[in-house]
């Protein structure tokens, strides 16, 4: 990879830089054309302020594709000077001729430019990764497998748990912004109890299962049904985990959180639902979005017990089963597929699933 330092104009940036796309025609025009989420409108306001304020630095380099003149980074700052052009034509005039060092990169392939913009962010916990090392996954997955039908089909899998991450992290109460999007490690002080990838992992076997079922299905190819699935996978998330909230109240509301929201519980929760659909098979029921859901409303524990258990879990720490001493929790400080499967079926015979 070569790479070329030129002095470029604000003005220059608007007219040449390639935009982000927000809408893509199916998922395969997604996976072959994106990696990264739009800039935020807070972020790109924050840099008009900025601007506005003249404190901002114009010569702060930006990073572009020599072959389409993407921003591999940069973009928010080049939404921010396109909307200071369409609100504040007088603001636009003085800024337009201001020169920035751009850094071209020659000989860059998507999947490589992808891989640039993950390097540029690692670490960073503001910047969402996962849709550039979907993208890697997915090219290197095409190049490598015999059977290219499989990798597709995983990387499929990934992207619906991803857009599922999305809805649980701002739309359900008990899990708005607990997801992590960012690229540095979760520690103990954060507000944040799971990362993205953590979630697909564990989210993936569950979501793989309701595919093959037919619950869910999405054409690759023509992207039909990709709405759909994911509305579907949010009823059923949803349910999975009001449920639990009315079984384990105590589990969510204290620091015990950390350990049925973090990558050990999520899966242990979404393991419970896979034996449940299990159980549906062996018992001949027929299986779909509606029947799934009103299976798992069946597993609820009843309110007089659910009262006395909250209360015991509150005053020792032992009864609780999410605690790090409880019957489940306790696997938490061995996490292994073996571990994850154990607290599976313990929770499984406790009729909460």
């Amino acid at each position: 990879m070569k790479k070329q330092l030129e002095l470029k104009t604000v003005e220059w940036l608007i007219n040449n830089t390639k935009p982000q796309r927000k809408y893509f025609e199916s998922f395969m025009d997604f996976i072959t054309t994106n990696y990264r989420d739009m800039p935020s409108k807070e972020k790109i306001e924050e840099i008009v302020k900025a601007i506005e304020k003249e404190k901002f630095s114009f010569i702060f380099p930006y990073i572009l594709n020599a072959e389409n003149f993407s921003a591999v980074d940069g973009l928010a700052r080049i939404y921010a000077f396109c909307e200071i052009k369409n609100r504040n034509p007088e603001l636009y005039k003085r800024i337009k001729e201001k020169e920035a060092a751009v850094i071209f990169l020659d000989e860059l392939d998507f999947s490589e430019e992808a891989k640039e913009y993950e390097n540029i962010n690692q670490g960073n916990k503001n910047r969402n990764l996962f849709p550039a090392k979907l993208v890697q996954k997915y090219v290197s997955r095409n190049k490598s497998s015999k059977d290219k039908e499989k990798g597709l089909y995983a990387t499929k899998i990934e992207f619906l748990c991803y857009e599922l991450a999305k809805v649980l992290n701002t739309e359900h109460n008990y899990w708005r912004y607990k997801i992590n999007f960012g690229d540095a490690e979760i520690n103990e002080n954060d507000f944040e109890t799971i990362s993205c990838i953590d979630f697909i992992n564990s989210t993936k076997p569950l979501v793989s299962k309701l595919e093959k079922l037919g619950i869910i299905d999405i054409r690759l190819e023509t992207g039909y049904g990709i709405e759909k699935a994911v509305e579907t996978l949010k009823d059923i998330f949803f349910e999975i985990w009001n449920i639990m909230i009315c079984n384990f109240e105590n589990a969510f509301i204290k620091e015990k959180g950390k350990i049925i929201q973090s990558a050990f519980g999520t899966a242990v929760v979404s393991k419970c639902v896979v034996l449940l659909i299990k159980q549906m098979e062996d018992k001949k029921i027929e299986i779909d979005e509606f029947t799934l859901i009103d299976e798992i409303k069946k597993y609820i524990i009843n309110s007089d017990k659910v009262e006395v258990y909250n209360e015991l879990s509150e005053r020792f720490e032992w009864f609780d089963v999410w605690n790090e001493k409880g019957e489940i929790g306790r696997f938490i400080n061995t996490d292994s597929m073996f571990a994850r499967n154990l607290a599976a079926n313990i929770l499984f015979s406790y009729n909460s699933f």
